[in-house]
């Protein structure tokens, strides 16, 4: 009893020493509730529909660093915050607090991914950035695909109240590629509101879902066909309001990450969009080698270390300044 007691008070004085001292003031401890029961929150919806869990791996993340700078992370269409564990995890051990989000409706299932729709993932994203936003005054944005769609919304929605120290853009989505949208057509001649993502792949050979095949765990399984028509009508109308209205914000120091063989995205559209809302803008833009879509998944991209590299240096050398 002695030795356990003991080992009870060693273990919790070196989690107490982990945490850094801000993290206990109370906007940060009322920012790290909010994003625990926004957790909570989803996994009850999740089990009213059904009785799949989130697994561990692909739960939302919220790990402290020493620095009192943060790092937002959001994934992509029928994706997992697993699939930003890589960028999150160097960033953690570069000592900035990584919060690596999930978007409402995936992590279980397709039928369950198709009952949120993009005002469900705008109200989640807004949410959890705004509690962050007490706790930090240095946030930088990492989206990939969708994920990037929602961060720049929420830029956008924010224009007057927020500056990201910096956002970093992988494979954004605002309009389909013409391979995509013949993809989803063959999925939608089933009608069906799901189509199984390993058949399908093996159909089709589409080569933008084969990461779904090669990580199963951390894919969805089944294509939820109503929100792949939510993302896309959410690209369309980022795409409008930036025709309308381009921010022009030279203050947001942005990265941008495309491919020419992403077969997802509308590629034209993306540099046009980004461009026009954020002028401090470098681009990495991959042409002459096979760059799949998920650029950052090392199962199926030889340029994912690369990839990664390139963003922990790009918010490094923001900080030197």
């Amino acid at each position: 009893m002695f030795y356990l007691v003991i080992s009870v008070v060693f273990f919790s004085s070196f989690s107490w020493s982990a945490t850094p001292a801000y993290s206990q003031s109370s906007e940060c401890t009322e920012a790290y509730k909010i994003f625990q029961n926004q957790l909570t929150s989803l996994e009850d919806k999740y089990r009213s529909f059904s009785n799949i869990s989130i697994s561990d791996e692909n739960k939302p993340r919220w790990n402290w660093g020493k620095k009192k700078k943060a790092v937002y992370l959001l994934h992509g269409f029928i994706g997992t915050p697993e699939e930003m564990a890589d960028a999150a995890k160097r960033l953690h051990q570069k000592g900035y607090t990584v919060i690596n989000d999930l978007i409402p409706g995936y992590a279980a299932s397709g039928i369950i991914a198709n009952q949120f729709d993009s005002g469900t993932w705008i109200s989640h994203v807004e949410t959890n950035l705004n509690a962050i936003r007490t706790c930090f005054r240095e946030i930088h944005l990492i989206g990939f695909s969708t994920g990037g769609l929602l961060l720049h919304n929420y830029i956008r929605q924010h224009q007057s109240d927020f500056t990201a120290k910096s956002l970093i853009l992988y494979s954004p989505f605002y309009k389909p590629h013409f391979a995509f949208a013949d993809f989803l057509r063959s999925g939608t001649r089933l009608l069906t509101p799901v189509v199984l993502t390993k058949p399908l792949y093996y159909l089709t050979r589409f080569p933008d879902i084969k990461v779904a095949v090669l990580k199963p765990e951390n894919y969805l399984q089944q294509l939820p066909l109503d929100g792949a028509k939510f993302v896309i009508e959410l690209g369309k109308k980022v795409d409008s309001e930036v025709a309308a209205a381009p921010l022009k914000n030279n203050s947001t120091a942005t990265l941008l990450f495309v491919s020419n063989a992403d077969q997802i995205m509308n590629l034209k559209t993306t540099l046009k969009i980004v461009a026009q809302d954020f002028t401090n803008l470098h681009i990495v833009h991959f042409k002459n080698q096979y760059v799949p879509h998920h650029l950052m998944v090392s199962e199926v991209s030889d340029v994912a270390e690369e990839v990664l590299q390139q963003t922990e240096d790009f918010i490094l050398l923001l900080n030197q300044h």
